[in-house]
């Protein structure tokens, strides 16, 4: 036994598995589990999905972050890449939300909120949008005060640890 507590018989039969499996082999194969993580596009490292059944479109994204670029107003580098991560982030909120909505519909009715794994996925998805949106939103309202002369305190950093 290993330190996993696995036997060197069953380790090796792992391995001889592991070595048979090729995955998708067909086109059609490889195109279908190419779609795989665009269920819902939480976790796409694309900002639009231009696939599956939650397609989006780059004009729609475009239109939203130019509505924004003009509420914000960003100046310099710096802050244009962070407006450009608040529509990034605000559009995957949007996307997440939708896909909520899918999820409570799924239910028996429409008023029940399914407990499940998907659901309790897409809240954790929100909460990290949700903080990486308010931090980007924060770091901009920082800079544009300090741009505009105001004077701005340094944050306040805390560290939460379990340990005592």
């Amino acid at each position: 036994m290993n330190q996993d507590g696995i036997s060197p018989e069953k380790l090796e039969a792992n391995r001889n598995n592991a070595l048979k499996s090729t995955g998708p082999t067909t086109t059609a194969g490889k195109l279908n589990s190419s779609s795989n993580a665009l269920r819902h596009g939480l976790l796409s490292r694309q900002v639009v999905i231009q696939q599956g059944e939650n397609m989006e479109t780059g004009e729609e994204f475009a239109r939203f972050k130019e509505a924004l670029w003009q509420d914000l107003l960003p100046v310099g580098a710096l802050e244009e890449l962070l407006v450009e991560k608040i529509a990034i982030e605000c559009w995957r909120l949007q996307r997440a939300i939708k896909y909520e909505t899918e999820e409570m519909r799924r239910g028996s009715a429409f008023v029940n909120i399914p407990n499940g794994v998907p659901m309790d996925k897409i809240l954790r998805y929100q909460t990290t949008i949700k903080r990486q949106l308010f931090q980007a939103m924060n770091q901009l309202e920082r800079l544009q005060r300090a741009r505009k002369g105001d004077v701005v305190p340094a944050p306040i950093n805390v560290e939460v640890s379990g340990d005592r």
